[in-house]
């Protein structure tokens, strides 16, 4: 998968999930979508037998939520993002398989 935000990659057994969203890696709707797909594509690739969250800017890993955005949304929209986002994470806690972040 190559998306704007979420690249995933497979080697020797090692799925990969790389966050790339500069400055540093914060999180909006979109790239939390990508982030879904990717775990699913890594959840169901019987060749990955580890998993592991990466981010391709060197220093960051990920600041959290993009504030800026979310002082510009309206309070449905909030409550809904961070439901998405919990869901999307929660994936990694049930995945049979091992997740590592570095």
């Amino acid at each position: 998968m190559q998306g704007k935000y979420i690249r995933t990659r497979l080697d020797d057994g090692v799925g990969y999930i790389e966050i790339g969203k500069p400055k540093a890696n914060t999180y909006d709707l979109d790239m939390m979508h990508e982030l879904d797909q990717g775990i699913e594509e890594m959840r169901f690739n019987d060749e990955a037998k580890v998993i592991v969250l990466t981010s391709t800017i060197p220093g960051f890993f990920s600041a959290g939520a993009d504030i800026e955005m979310l002082k510009r949304s309206q309070p449905d929209f909030k409550a809904m993002f961070c439901l998405h986002c919990q869901e999307t994470l929660d994936k990694f806690a049930s995945t049979p398989k091992v997740v590592i972040a570095a």
